[in-house]
């Protein structure tokens, strides 16, 4: 089909010719009109010539049947869209209706609860994001042997009535460790790029309070006793927990102590308190049946064939430290003097 548009108001007649026959046909072009044609159909034979001839048919279509039809097609499709819609709608209400079938939305939104962090909170929050980022961790990990602390401790409360925890015991071995080790003791100086040696051990431990984790400071632990540690932890303790811990008694410090060992945790990862260059995480200790090993480092055989078991209590020390400041040497050193301590707990009190 061939539609013309003309402008031309009078009929124009036009004249089809063909081999065989001539046709003629008539299209009424009016002004702004759509005057359709539809141009005859002949059979041809093979060489060419006309075997029948269909009849000529003329269809006119306006305007207004075009805009009609389109107009039609519109109001179809918004019907089809509104029952679309009221389907939509009454599955909708059928399964809010339709009994056994939680609502997932709404006891998602009544379960959950918003939090307000404390000052002290976000303060952690921010710091320890900052030191995960910007500062390279190294982690070092170890096993210590605990009977010997464990009968050092027993003895001390049978014969002189002197209570001192796990916790207090392994300060002061840390601290007799960094005296030990100087390099360890040191922390990055970001502006000078270079590693400043601290001139005094000064230990931060971890307590845990409502408003958040503190870190209180036992100040030249390496030069105190035990029992005096144990004193003054008791005290930081309690000033933490009930927020009336004087600035000085925890700001600074040149290493932390994170111990978990009260609760089911074997070892874990802590994240340095930065300015600090390094963290002893501090695992529970365990029961384990291993052979006995001599003061030589040769394990003891009761004859050529039997190795003698025995059963130990093992803890294990996890030490993150800041890679700028902690080679491999520099960790391996201190996690060595550590276990020197742990070996030969006595030395800690001379």
């Amino acid at each position: 089909m061939v539609v013309f548009r003309r402008r031309a108001e009078k009929s124009n007649h036009c004249r089809s010719e063909s081999s065989s026959e001539n046709s003629t046909f008539s299209l009424s072009r009016r002004r702004n009109r759509i005057v359709a044609c539809s141009l005859p159909f002949s059979d041809r034979d093979f060489n060419g010539a006309f075997t029948a001839s269909k009849s000529i048919y003329l269809e006119c279509l306006v305007k207004g049947d075009v805009l009609a039809a389109v107009k039609s097609r519109k109001a179809s499709s918004k019907i089809s869209s509104s029952q679309d819609e009221a389907t939509s709608i009454s599955q909708t209400q059928q399964k809010k209706s339709a009994p056994g079938l939680p609502d997932t939305h709404s006891q998602q939104s009544d379960s959950s609860e918003d939090l307000p962090n404390t000052q002290i909170r976000k303060v952690i929050a921010r710091r320890l994001l900052e030191s995960k980022q910007s500062t390279p961790h190294l982690y070092l990990s170890s096993d210590v042997i605990l009977d010997p602390l464990l009968s050092f401790r027993n003895e001390r409360k049978e014969k002189h009535d002197i209570k001192v925890s796990v916790n207090d015991i392994v300060i002061k071995a840390v601290a007799i460790a960094l005296k030990n080790v100087p390099e360890a003791n040191a922390y990055w100086d970001v502006a000078k790029e270079e590693i400043i040696l601290c001139d005094s051990v000064d230990i931060s431990i971890a307590v845990a309070t409502e408003k958040g984790l503190m870190t209180p400071i036992i100040r030249n632990a390496d030069q105190k006793s035990i029992s005096s540690i144990s004193l003054e932890v008791k005290q930081l303790a309690e000033k933490a927990r009930t927020g009336k811990l004087a600035p000085h008694e925890f700001q600074g410090g040149t290493f932390s102590i994170s111990n978990l060992g009260m609760f089911p945790v074997d070892h874990f990862c802590a994240i340095i308190n930065p300015p600090q260059a390094g963290i002893l995480a501090v695992g529970r200790g365990n029961k384990v049946v291993e052979p006995v090993v001599g003061a030589d480092g040769k394990r003891l055989i009761i004859d050529a064939r039997i190795e003698r078991p025995a059963v130990i209590t093992k803890m294990n020390f996890t030490l993150s430290s800041d890679h700028r400041v902690f080679d491999g040497k520099v960790g391996g050193a201190f996690l060595s003097a550590l276990r020197s301590n742990f070996s030969d707990i006595r030395r800690l009190i001379l």
